[in-house]
């Protein structure tokens, strides 16, 4: 039960690091490479896109929880999306450092 509560707060703590150097590289004038958060922010503002994101982080961990109650392999989904939001962050990082800190 334990690993998997951490998979749950690696899950919390890379969406918040996202989200941190997303903002990073939009104050540098970089833009959203996503289709989805790139949509929202130009129908909602970027305070829409990071709300938006929030309130997915939650419902997906949510979700994942609820769904390992039947399909153990729901925990599958969680690893390989906390890889996803890693590499992600390491992105992010590049192309803030590449355009100067």
């Amino acid at each position: 039960m334990y690993d998997r509560l951490v998979l749950v707060w690696y899950w919390i703590g890379l969406n918040t690091l996202d989200l941190l150097t997303t903002h990073a590289g939009f104050q540098r004038g970089l833009v959203e490479a996503n289709v989805i958060p790139r949509w929202l922010i130009q129908h909602y503002g970027v305070s829409g896109m990071y709300a938006w994101k929030m309130v997915f982080m939650l419902l997906f961990a949510g979700l994942i929880v609820l769904l390992s109650r039947h399909y153990h392999h729901a925990w599958l989904a969680l690893r390989l999306s906390n890889l996803a939001l890693a590499l992600g962050i390491l992105a992010n990082v590049a192309l803030i450092v590449h355009t100067g800190l």
